[in-house]
């Protein structure tokens, strides 16, 4: 019998002698291809990007028993038997990679938790950033990513935090949004990006609304910012963050607004921290005036410096005219008038009769009219009883008569007569006698008596006596030896005189 020698089959090899079976041809070694039958070793490294598992034909198989491309997240160098996984913080996106540098670095912004992913795990968390090849979604000090920092903000897939916009801040870690960022406090301003707290006051003159980014802001270059290779503008962007302090307003250091000039003062031009100063005396400022004199001061009031209101001359007083600065030029009331009212302008009210009223009076009845006086309606002091007159009374508006049988003489008295005085003998008083002595009785008659009230009421001179002059108490004397007294011719002569 004739015997033949068969070669071993394509995906073997033999490198021995007396094989009975092709089964005993050896299987290609793994990471090896044997192309060709009747081969004694294998015929070469299998393809990069392909792995060739044991007994492998070609050195790119596509099968699932001798090899096969290698698959996405994995790497196949020259002669692999099978897939090296892409390391962690990388990825492998397609099939039959050659080498690990073929394996991409995870994008930022995202994590590639596991060995031979084919895609990344997913975005990173909000809060946190994540640079190339980041393995956790949430790095906390890790050199490819960490959590979000203070003036920042990240959401889902940062790869860079985004600083918050000039006009905002932020002082915590791990903001998520843009509306993270805290808009300045009206009265603050935010210069500047990724700020963790405001960078100051608001200058005086200046007033800050809120989200301000300049000490000083103003309309023209106080525009919301956009620029998006910093940060995105917030949802609260503001255009007015506030502006200079307008006349007749002022805005001390750090305010929210204007605060209007107060009262009793002016504020005259733009930018004023404070007032400019008291308004001037004679005009008052109701409240955010721009001059120091714009409300003259009205008659009957007077206005001092600085001061918010008209003042009003009080009781007792009066003003006629305008502008007037100080109480002491408030006019005392007339005398003989009373202002009975604050701020009056002209005196117009009498005093009652029986009282009387003097400068500065706010009652009609400010003095009881004493004795010995008279106080007619309009009486600024009490009027002296004139001689012949008396007032035993107060509050009168006239005096008495003097009575018949007295006589009111006021020479000697502080006063007017306040109680009459006693005729005296040698004298009679008719009504309204003004001295002691003004009606004697005449020649050749004589009085002992008081209070008599008319001229017959002296007694005539005794006969044989003589009374040779007026305002006798008692005859002269006896008439001389030789001479007589004719009584009826001196009754006679009285009687046609008196």
């Amino acid at each position: 019998m004739i015997h033949y020698s068969h070669p071993c089959p394509e995906g073997r090899f033999g490198n021995q002698t007396k094989r009975t079976r092709a089964s005993e041809c050896t299987p290609c070694t793994r990471g090896f291809y044997c192309h060709k039958a009747g081969i004694t070793k294998p015929t070469d490294r299998c393809y990069a990007g392909y792995y060739c598992v044991e007994g492998a034909k070609y050195p790119n198989p596509n099968d699932t028993h001798a090899g096969a491309p290698c698959p996405p997240g994995f790497y196949c160098e020259s002669g692999y038997y099978e897939p090296a996984a892409c390391p962690k913080g990388t990825f492998g996106p397609r099939e039959r990679l050659t080498n690990i540098s073929e394996c991409v670095d995870c994008y930022g912004g995202y994590y590639c938790a596991e060995d031979g992913l084919a895609a990344p795990n997913g975005t990173c968390d909000p809060g946190y950033y994540c640079k190339r090849r980041a393995v956790l979604s949430n790095p906390v000090g890790e050199i490819y990513g960490d959590v979000c920092p203070r003036g920042h903000y990240c959401p889902a897939a940062t790869t860079t935090p985004f600083k918050c916009p000039p006009g905002t801040y932020n002082n915590k870690t791990r903001a998520l949004e843009p509306s993270d960022c805290i808009s300045c406090e009206p009265g603050y301003y935010c210069e500047g990006y990724g700020l963790t707290q405001p960078t100051g006051q608001c200058d005086g003159g200046w007033y800050c609304t809120r989200g301000a980014y300049t000490k000083r802001p103003v309309p023209q270059v106080n525009q919301t910012h956009n620029n998006s290779d910093d940060f995105t503008c917030p949802l609260y962007s503001l255009n007015f963050t506030g502006g200079i302090c307008r006349k007749g307003n002022y805005c001390p250091r750090g305010s929210s607004r204007e605060m209007p000039c107060p009262a009793g003062m002016f504020c005259d031009r733009d930018g004023l921290s404070s007032p400019s100063n008291n308004c001037t005396a004679g005009y008052y400022c109701k409240g955010g005036d721009t001059v120091s004199n714009p409300v003259s001061c009205s008659a009957g009031y007077y206005c001092p410096e600085g001061t918010p209101v008209e003042r009003a001359c009080p009781p007792g007083t009066y003003l006629p005219y305008t502008g007037k600065s100080k109480e002491s030029e408030c006019l005392n009331c007339t005398a003989g008038y009373y202002c009975p009212l604050s701020h009056m302008t002209q005196v117009i009210f009498e005093c009652l009769q029986g009282y009387y009223c003097p400068p500065r009076s706010v009652n009609n009845n400010t003095a009881v009219c004493p004795k010995g006086f008279s106080c007619p309606t309009g009486s600024g002091t009490p009027q002296r009883c004139l001689p012949g007159e008396y007032q035993n009374e107060e509050g009168q508006w006239r005096c008495k008569t003097c009575d018949p049988g007295y006589y009111c003489d006021p020479t000697n008295l502080d006063t007017g007569v306040v109680k009459p005085s006693n005729c005296t003998p040698g004298h009679y008083c008719p009504s309204g006698t003004k001295y002691e002595k003004e009606f004697n009785c005449s020649a050749g008659t004589y009085s002992e008596q008081y209070n008599l009230h008319e001229h017959s009421q002296c007694t005539l001179c005794p006969r044989k006596m003589f009374c040779d002059s007026a305002g006798l108490t008692r005859p002269t004397g006896l008439c001389a030896p030789g001479k007589y007294r004719n009584t009826f011719f001196v009754s006679f002569f009285i009687h046609v005189i008196f």
